[in-house]
């Protein structure tokens, strides 16, 4: 849990440097910048869940053994994509903050408690570890579009953002049930899960997009310099 858990600083730290700007904004310019932020989120953090739902039972066997895997690696793959989930709603919930309303993330928050404790012992007391963590993900879900709702994002702009990237991670659990501990096939799969993430996103993302062009401008431009300094000048005539 801690270990997948962890993974949600990229998601927080990437809401967080929407905060200043979402706070002077209209409304009108902090949803727009949300939407972005939102599709910034999904299809990134996708990049880092996807191939590790993937990579889960061959991690565990190789950390602590084959028997644990069994037991672990599942429950790993279901947190990664409730923290998924979870690190999507950090964006609405930096949103309702940045627009003045913390009162609204501390009511919702208090109305999910009862609920979730509820579905909690109902799932643990017939799946055990599994239902725990389906249990979690499920409120990470309900929270996520609940702080869609009170933020007032549309549901084109949330379809948007997430629609892909869940499909995706869907599709990674999925095939990792015929990957199994495979090292080989594993980091295999992992890798073209994960670079499926980063197409999707250079696609589908233009803040993605933008950022992967910036860095290439760069790449090119120190290759050239690095270039221009050891080739020796031509001697002149």
């Amino acid at each position: 849990m801690n270990l997948v858990v962890r993974t949600q600083t990229f998601s927080a730290a990437l809401a967080r440097t929407f905060f200043p700007r979402m706070s002077v904004l209209s409304r009108d310019g902090a949803l727009e910048l949300g939407a972005r932020a939102l599709q910034s989120v999904g299809y990134g953090y996708a990049a880092i869940c996807a191939p590790a739902i993937v990579i889960s039972p061959v991690f565990f066997r190789y950390w602590i053994g084959p028997d644990f895997a069994l037991i672990a690696a599942p429950v790993a793959q279901i947190l990664f994509i409730g923290a998924w989930i979870n690190g999507l709603a950090f964006v609405s919930f930096t949103l309702i903050q940045g627009q003045g309303r913390p009162d609204l993330t501390g009511k919702l928050h208090f109305a999910e408690i009862l609920p979730f404790l509820g579905i909690l012992w109902l799932l643990t007391s017939t799946l055990g570890l599994n239902g725990a963590e389906i249990a979690w993900s499920l409120r990470s879900a309900v929270d996520a579009f609940a702080m869609f709702w009170a933020a007032g994002m549309s549901r084109r702009v949330i379809i948007a953002a997430i629609a892909r990237p869940a499909a995706l991670l869907f599709a990674s659990e999925a095939v990792s049930q015929f990957v199994g501990m495979n090292l080989i096939l594993a980091l295999a799969v992992a890798a073209l899960v994960g670079l499926a993430a980063v197409w999707m996103a250079y696609i589908y993302c233009d803040d993605w997009r933008l950022f992967a062009i910036g860095q290439l401008r760069r790449a090119r431009a120190l290759v050239k310099a690095r270039i221009a300094r050891t080739v020796p000048p031509v001697p002149s005539a």
